[in-house]
Order: structure tokens, then C-alpha cells, then sequence
């Protein structure tokens, strides 16, 4: 039974005595000429023996100048009862490991004496270096520093580059060491000198042979992800063994994770002033990157850099998909602080301009706020219209089309304009701004011309709301038909109205609207069938049994088709035998 795990923590009565720091019971435990003579390489469920638990007590190592002598306990289970100092556990960790994530010197002293290896890699290829330098490591940098050294030297023999081996997460020592607390927290005053100078020696030693400069960028990322305060200047020396690309990108990670504390430093170092306007590898300017990454504070300090007079960082587009920053503001659904900072920076002319900038796909602005139904869009999108509206009041439009009608008339590459975006979203709201933005000087034609103009594939906004998998596309319908007044039976590509589209796409709660609205149920499309023989054939039951219950069944009944080659007519009769003979009988 003395050698039996507990439910708990899969720990014999040897772990609890060793984890208690209890010599005179291990020893009585592990007695070969006693009772119980323990096996001293039992394993706890996690596959640790007790050199592993040794490293991990906290009764052994606190407060050791009053404690028993920690090594007495090691000298027992090492070399008298012949402890593995070598085993590995599930994870692949030996109690060199543990010991050197602890910060245990004299165990790590005397486990490499007694043969321990300095090489050994866990599962996820981390070496005793890897280890030493875990932010868990309570030691200061300048105990980290002597810590290091001793590692370095007695691993020296060893044929593996410890300083540059990856873990299988690809982060080698630097990283952890770059991150570590001791290198990162502010320094007490008197003792400020001898730290910094630690700090320095530490980065020298892991920055001294730098393999892969993409260690770098990684220690920038998770020091930028940390959005306590922070110190940073122990990090210049990897700016001076960054090539000049991988520079230009860590300003760029800064603002990723709105780190704006980060970021300031970085702009302040002489190496990396004249990257505040660097691309990154999607061709955005770093505010380009904080505003896409919703980054509040980086955006709001590069704005208050930005000079009045010269707006250029403003205006910048990125390279890959043309969009400037109001096409990032309304696609990433940025913050209404992020978006406001950036409007009131700009000036008229310039939210002209990118108001009515297209991206590669040719979207305005305007286009991808209607794409996306949030209340961040809708907020987005009444400023954009307001924003524009002043300028048109500022400008003489003469009589001509206003600017606001033109704006909202242009089409994309797939031929949709705003509202055509809107409808298939179901954003009613911007429906209803738009028609309120559009100057009274404006005949109504124009205003409900609109709403009825087509895409490439001929589809007015009512085509494409009647489509519209979005729970909203009855309401939108609505505002369209009852209050912009657009003709329910509008004819589109194929001859479709907006009521062959809902049969065909099985939208019984349009199909009740439309026909509701007088939306015609004989006119045929380009092959010549109605709304009914177009649910026949798509199998929308629910639809041909809504449209055979109407008082105009009959007259839907005696459409037909010629069938070709022959002197026969495809009938809707003969389409419910073929598709749906069970409605047919009850019908």
C-alpha cells in the first residue's frame, strides 16, 4: 500500500516525503534493510520521478538558510538510492529542466556533476536553455546572467547550438530571455546600473550568433502583447543586428497588438525613425495597421504626429488590395473612437477623395459598410454620408446631379451600387439614409432611379433582396416597394421579377409579401415559365401549395412550353406528375 498513488495527484507516500522536504522518512522509506524499501524511480501520473518533484517543492528551497540543507535530500536520493537523473517525463522534461526553470543553482550544480544532460530536449524540442530563461524563473538578471553563463560553458562540449535551437513552437532561447520579466520590469534606483549592465551582457550573449533574424520579429510580437508597462531598451541591441526589413516590420507588430508604449519607443530610436511610414507585407503603412488591427491607442498617437498640413500618411493605400484607411475603417468594423480620431484629422478635401476612392474590387468606402450589418457600420456609415453631405453644401453643384447622388451611384466591379449592397444584407437603416442624404433639388425619378438601377446581371435592389438568404429582406422589400415606390413587378436579367427569384430560391415569406403587394404570378421569364412551374421544378412544396390555394390558380395552370422536337407542351400539370405527385394528388 506504501507504494500505492493516491487518487489525487497519482503521488506515492516517497513523493509526499520528498516534496516535504522529510530526510528522515525518505531515507526509512527507501531503507533497503527497512520494511517498506520504496522503489526510488516510482513515477506520479505525470511520469515524474522524485528529482523532478525535488525541483518543484517549495518546502525544500524557500527560505533556506532556515530550512535543512536542500542537498542532504538530493545526496540521499542521488547517490545513495541511485535516483535517474536522466528520466524524462510525459512532456519529455528531466529534473535538469525543471531545475533550471525554478532557478535551482546548487541542484542544477549537482545534477550535471552526477551526469546530468546538458543536451536533452523535451517533447517540444526545449532545451535546458529554453528552460532557464522561462518567464516562471524568479531569478534577476543578474542571477540569470551567471545561470546562462554556467549552461553555456558546460554545454560547450556538446554538439547541438543550443542559443540557436527552435522549439517545435519555432522560438529559441532569445525570445524567452528578450521576455523575461527580470529584463523587462522597471528597475529599483539602486540597484538600476548593475541590472541594466546584466541586461546588456545577457542580450550579447543570445544575440551574438543570430541564425534567423525571424527570432527577432517573435521576440517584438510577445513583448508587444503584453500591455503592462514595460522597459525596452534591452532590445536596441537587436535592432542593431536587424537587417533593414526586418526593422521597417516591427513597428508594424507594435501597432498589431496596440501596444502603444512599444510603438513610442520604437519611433524614438534612431534606427527606426524613418520607418513610421514602412510597409508591411500587405503594403500598409503602420496607421494602416493599427487601424486595421482596431489598435485605438497606436492609431490615436501616430494621428497627434501627423502634421495638419501635410496629411500623406492619411492618404496612403495599400498596394495589394487598393484600400485606403476609410475602406480598413469600414471593413474591420473599427471602433467609433478609431473612426472618429480619423475623420476629425482629416481635412474636407481629402474625405472627399477617399470617400469616393475605389479599392481593387471596385468598392467604395461606402460599398463595404453596407456588406457588413453591425451597429459599428451603421454608426460608420451615417458619418461617412454626413461627412459628405457638408462638402456637398459647400460646393455649387449649379443645378447638376448632386454630389451625393453621384457618389451613390457608382458601381462596383460586379456592377452593385450601395444599395444593392444594402439590400442583400438587409441593412434597411442605410437605405433609409441614403434616400434622406440626397439633396430635395433632386427629382424624385432621379432618387427612385437609384434604387432601380441593375448590376451586371441585371438584378435590381428588389431582385436582390427577394434572393437574400439575410432574416431582414422583408423589411427591406418594404421599405422599397411602400415607401421608395419601385414597381413590385420590376423585370430583370431573363426576364426574372423579383417574384420568380423568391420561388426559385424557396423564400415563401417574400413570395406572401410580393403577392400580397400584386406582384403579377402569370408573367413568365425567358423560358417561359411563371412563379409556379419555377417552384415546381426548384421542389419548394410549401410554395406551390401557398400559390395553387390563390384565387388566380388557374390561370398559372395554363401556362405551357412547347417540347421540342415534338408537337407536345410541357405543362405545370405535367411538371407536379414528374416532381411533386403527392401535392398533385391532393391537389
Amino acid at each position: 500500500m506504501i507504494s500505492t498513488p493516491d487518487d489525487r495527484k497519482q503521488w506515492t507516500a516517497l513523493h509526499y516525503a520528498v516534496d516535504c522536504n522529510n530526510v528522515d522518512l525518505c531515507r526509512w522509506l527507501t531503507s533497503k534493510e527497512g520494511q517498506y524499501q520504496c522503489d526510488v524511480n516510482l513515477l506520479t501520473g505525470i511520469g515524474e520521478n522524485v528529482l523532478h518533484v525535488i525541483a518543484q517543492s517549495n518546502c525544500i528551497w524557500a527560505n533556506q538558510s532556515k530550512n535543512e540543507n536542500p542537498l542532504r535530500m538530493i545526496e540521499l536520493l542521488i547517490k545513495d538510492c541511485g535516483a535517474d537523473v536522466n528520466h524524462a517525463d510525459d512532456e519529455g522534461r528531466t529534473p535538469l529542466h525543471l531545475a533550471a526553470m525554478r532557478g535551482r543553482r546548487p541542484y542544477i550544480k549537482y545534477l550535471i556533476y552526477h551526469g546530468a544532460k546538458v543536451d536533452a530536449l523535451t517533447k517540444v524540442n526545449a532545451s535546458v536553455l529554453h528552460y532557464s530563461v522561462l518567464s516562471i524563473n524568479p531569478m534577476n538578471a543578474e542571477e540569470l546572467l551567471t545561470l546562462v553563463k554556467y549552461i553555456k560553458k558546460k554545454s560547450s562540449k556538446q554538439s547541438k547550438d543550443l542559443l540557436n535551437l527552435c522549439t517545435l513552437d519555432n522560438m529559441t532561447p532569445l525570445v524567452f530571455v528578450a521576455s523575461h520579466p527580470a529584463m523587462t520590469r522597471p528597475l529599483s534606483n539602486d540597484k538600476k546600473e548593475a541590472q541594466q549592465k546584466s541586461k546588456n551582457s545577457l542580450m550579447e550573449i543570445f544575440t551574438e550568433n543570430v541564425k534567423n533574424e525571424e527570432q527577432i520579429i517573435i521576440v517584438f510580437d510577445v513583448i508587444a502583447r503584453r500591455k503592462h508597462h514595460q522597459e525596452f531598451d534591452h532590445l536596441k541591441c537587436l535592432l542593431e543586428v536587424s537587417s533593414p526589413e526586418n526593422q521597417e516590420q516591427l513597428v508594424h507588430v507594435a501597432c498589431r497588438h496596440d501596444n502603444a508604449s512599444l510603438l513610442e519607443w520604437l519611433l524614438n530610436q534612431s534606427e527606426l525613425k524613418e520607418h513610421s511610414i514602412s510597409t508591411n507585407q500587405a503594403e500598409y503603412t503602420p496607421l494602416l495597421t493599427a487601424t486595421f488591427y482596431n489598435s485605438k491607442n497606436c492609431v490615436e498617437m501616430m494621428i497627434k504626429r501627423i502634421d495638419d498640413k501635410s496629411q500623406s500618411s492619411l492618404l496612403a493605400v495599400g498596394t495589394v488590395e487598393q484600400d485606403n484607411i476609410l475602406h480598413i475603417c469600414a471593413k474591420r468594423q473599427v471602433s467609433k473612437d478609431i473612426f472618429d480620431m480619423i475623420i476629425e484629422k482629416l481635412s474636407p478635401d481629402y474625405k472627399s477623395q477617399l470617400l469616393q476612392a475605389k479599392d481593387n474590387s471596385g468598392n467604395l468606402p461606402l460599398h463595404l459598410v453596407a456588406q457588413t450589418n453591425t451597429e459599428n457600420e451603421y454608426y460608420i456609415c451615417k458619418q461617412l454620408i454626413e461627412e459628405m453631405k457638408q462638402i456637398e453644401r459647400s460646393s455649387n453643384t449649379d443645378g447638376k446631379i448632386s454630389q451625393m447622388l453621384e457618389l451613390l451611384s457608382i458601381k462596383n466591379r460586379q456592377g452593385k451600387t450601395v444599395a444593392h449592397e444594402a439590400s442583400e444584407r438587409g441593412q434597411t437603416g442605410i437605405l433609409e439614409l441614403m434616400r434622406e442624404a440626397i439633396s430635395e433639388n433632386d427629382q424624385t425619378d432621379r432618387t427612385k432611379g437609384l434604387f432601380m438601377a441593375d448590376d451586371n446581371n441585371r438584378f435590381t435592389c428588389l431582385h436582390i433582396a427577394a434572393m437574400s438568404e439575410n432574416d431582414e429582406r422583408v423589411e427591406v422589400l418594404k421599405y422599397l416597394i411602400e415607401k421608395v415606390g419601385i414597381e413590385v413587378n420590376a423585370i430583370g436579367g431573363r426576364r426574372l421579377t423579383p417574384l420568380h427569384i423568391a420561388c426559385e430560391y424557396g423564400h415563401l415569406d417574400v413570395v406572401k409579401y410580393l403577392v400580397k403587394k400584386g406582384a403579377s404570378a402569370i408573367l413568365r421569364n425567358a423560358q417561359l415559365f411563371n412563379c409556379l412551374e419555377i417552384s415546381i421544378q426548384k421542389q419548394h412544396e410549401e410554395i406551390v401549395k401557398y400559390l395553387l390555394q390563390r384565387p388566380n390558380w388557374r390561370e398559372m395552370m395554363r401556362n405551357a412550353q412547347p417540347i421540342e422536337a415534338t408537337d407536345a407542351y410541357d405543362t405545370p400539370m405535367r411538371k407536379l406528375i414528374r416532381y411533386m405527385p403527392d401535392v398533385c394528388k391532393s391537389s
